[in-house]
């Protein structure tokens, strides 16, 4: 792995925990780096997934497809970020999501046993473990909060505020799809202000 891909990952592990460097080389040594193509599918509602990513650049979205067909976005992930955890996406080892490229990404992936081998292993990556599966039940719970009290302009107004920029870099669909509106109410909300 490049020298600067090796320093955005530590900080992406840094803003959870303090690795060692002892610890952050054995996960090096298990880390392959992939780029995947804008709107590239590469996590799958209904396949077998057993990786970790962490985003070293670009931008990506989870969703999921309703029984109508109806593309719905969940999340979206800017670089320097962890995906998820496994554990928490997955049933019996089967995505319950997928997770596309809104532009080229960089990810580092390491397989999820071996990572959890590892937490076992190294005190310093379990405590980083454990804060990522905080973080993300924090983030969801703020957004069931967010959608169950805030209007859509507030809701559109703190994804300005969580991912600047993010209205000109990815499509108005999965803008309004991640805030429950229509792409004509999102097209509203944006006029008025």
């Amino acid at each position: 792995m490049e020298m600067e891909l090796e320093k955005i990952l530590l900080k992406i592990f840094e803003r959870f925990a303090s690795v060692s460097e002892n610890s952050f080389k054995e996960v090096l040594d298990l880390i392959s780096l992939k780029t995947y193509p804008p709107n590239y599918y590469f996590v799958n509602e209904g396949k077998r997934e057993e990786s970790e990513y962490f985003v070293l650049d670009g931008i990506i979205r989870s969703n999921i497809f309703t029984r109508k067909g109806e593309d719905v976005t969940l999340s979206f992930f800017y670089e320097k970020s962890v995906l998820p955890p496994c554990i928490s996406r997955t049933n019996d080892g089967i995505s319950t999501l997928n997770f596309q490229s809104l532009s080229e990404v960089k990810i580092a992936i390491i397989n999820a046993n071996l990572f959890r081998e590892l937490m076992q292993k190294h005190l310093d990556l379990y405590q980083f473990g454990n804060m990522v599966m905080m973080s993300e039940l924090q983030i969801k719970a703020k957004k069931e909060i967010s959608f169950a009290t805030l209007s859509a302009k507030v809701r559109l107004e703190e994804l300005r505020s969580q991912f600047p920029g993010i209205e000109n870099l990815i499509p108005h669909t999965h803008i309004a799809s991640y805030l429950g509106i229509t792409p004509i109410s999102l097209s509203r909300l944006r006029n008025k202000q």
